[in-house]
Formats: C-alpha cells, sequence, structure tokens
C-alpha cells in the first residue's frame, strides 16, 4: 500500500469516529431536550392545575408535546429553509479560515 491509501484509510476511520461520535452527541443532546420539555411541562402543568384546575395529566400531556414539537418544528423549518447550513446573515471568507 502506498503512502496516499495508508493516509487515505487513516483519513477514513478518522472520519468514521468522528460520525459516531457526532451521532451520540446528538442523541445526548435530544435526550436532554426531552428531558426538559418533560419538566417544564410539569411545571406548567402543575401551575395550570392550581390557577385554573386544569387536570394535571392532560396539561403536563399538552404542555410536555408543546415545549418539545415547537422549538424542534422552528429548527427543522430554518434547516429547510437554508440548506446548505448558512443563514444569509452570516459571512464566511473565501480562504476557508472563518475562525
Amino acid at each position: 500500500m502506498t503512502k496516499d491509501g495508508a493516509a487515505e484509510l487513516e483519513t477514513r476511520k478518522m472520519m468514521a469516529t468522528a460520525v459516531r461520535r457526532l451521532n451520540l452527541f446528538e442523541y445526548l443532546i435530544m435526550g436532554a431536550t426531552m428531558v426538559l420539555a418533560l419538566i417544564g411541562g410539569a411545571i406548567v402543568a402543575f401551575v395550570l392545575q392550581v390557577t385554573v384546575g386544569f387536570p394535571f395529566w392532560i396539561s403536563w400531556t399538552v404542555a410536555s408535546l408543546t415545549l418539545f414539537i415547537l422549538p424542534g418544528g422552528a429548527a427543522y423549518l430554518k434547516q429547510r429553509a437554508h440548506p446548505g447550513g448558512l443563514a444569509p446573515n452570516t459571512t464566511t471568507t473565501d480562504d476557508g479560515n472563518d475562525g
């Protein structure tokens, strides 16, 4: 195997490892988001139960789903509007050094 072939294989292995780690990180963020939505929904449901008298379980379900779906839907629509990953007000340089 040539030096270029070995370097390419090593690069592919590093890329595969990076993709696996990013996927794991994405699942951790999603799990934390679900937990926060459930906690926030419980707080909203408790306040609604105490102040207005709404049933806790129904309020908790609706509030949790709302707190999870609305931000996720907004992020999804923003991603669909700008599929390249850069919003229109984001600038980048031609030399690739954006840091």
